[in-house]
């Protein structure tokens, strides 16, 4: 857990805590890992801490009811309300079992985020109350050192080299012809259907059949950059409705080229599994370029 790079502001008087951080990793995906319960349960708490969500409904008025289960065994039950909900930017709430509010910014910082926490307690008295009781500025500090080491395991980056022109890599991403040679197929799997529109903002569709039983890759794309770069979101919904982002990136080198394709938004329990498909369908693409 890196807590080192997390500034925390405490002004004498006010009633506040100030915490700020640049994370590495865009800002719709720290966006969606604190508002999808999948995700918030996971990292959110000091270190040692669980969590339990019983209802998360993230929209204005919306409640957020959940128990934190403490290192000693200890319970603490939440009781939450959403104050203002502006996503990707703004997250008000207020935590009605510990009488304050927390105000989360999102700010976009080139690919990162920078994101500022500020907790806000009754008055000055209560907030000094609250840091000496439960070491609360330590306790935000480890919350967002969680956020880290959780963003940081939700992104894997597979890297394969090829000897054909950086053009010709890039192409196959986007040929449905081609692309039903390689992409997303397996030793026990064919493609059934491959539909693609190759714009920004168009999307495509690849069915795989496994035996009797059909699996959609779905998704749309938002960059093409022809031959550096191609950006497109992506799902499985037989396994998740939740978009995860892939990047393309394509370098050229003096024989061939290297393709780096990181993935956004993975499950940590998926990351292993996600690595090992990327890594065949990356070699099934050399096999079919030759």
């Amino acid at each position: 857990m890196n807590t080192t790079e997390i500034s925390v502001t405490v002004n004498p008087g006010e009633p506040g805590i100030t915490y700020q951080r640049i994370l590495n990793a865009p800002r719709k995906l720290v966006f969606e890992v604190w508002t999808q319960p999948q995700h918030i349960t996971k990292w959110w708490g000091p270190n040692g801490f669980t969590n339990t969500t019983q209802q998360m409904d993230v929209r204005s008025g919306g409640v957020w009811d959940s128990i934190m289960h403490g290192p000693d065994g200890t319970d603490y039950k939440n009781h939450i309300v959403y104050d203002e909900v502006t996503p990707p930017e703004r997250l008000v709430f207020t935590n009605v079992s510990g009488k304050f509010q927390s105000v989360v910014t999102f700010e976009k910082h080139g690919n990162q985020t920078r994101l500022t926490m500020q907790t806000i307690f009754e008055s000055a008295e209560q907030r000094d109350r609250t840091i000496k009781a439960v070491n609360a500025v330590e306790g935000g500090k480890q919350t967002l050192g969680r956020l880290v080491d959780y963003l940081a395991e939700m992104q894997l980056v597979v890297k394969r080299k090829f000897n054909a022109p950086a053009e010709l890599v890039f192409d196959a991403w986007l040929d449905a012809d081609a692309v039903g040679n390689w992409l997303f197929t397996t030793p026990e799997s064919k493609i059934d259907s491959v539909k693609i529109d190759p714009r920004v903002g168009g999307e495509f569709e690849i069915i795989d059949k496994r035996g009797e039983e059909l699996t959609r890759h779905i998704g749309t794309y938002l960059e093409i950059d022809r031959p550096r770069r191609l950006v497109f979101t992506f799902a499985v919904p037989q396994y998740s409705t939740e978009f995860t982002t892939v990047t393309i990136d394509i370098a050229r080198l003096d024989s061939g080229c290297e393709l780096t394709l990181t993935h956004e938004g993975v499950l940590p329990e998926w990351r292993d599994k996600t690595i090992d498909g990327w890594t065949m369908i990356l070699n099934g693409l050399a096999e079919n370029l030759t």
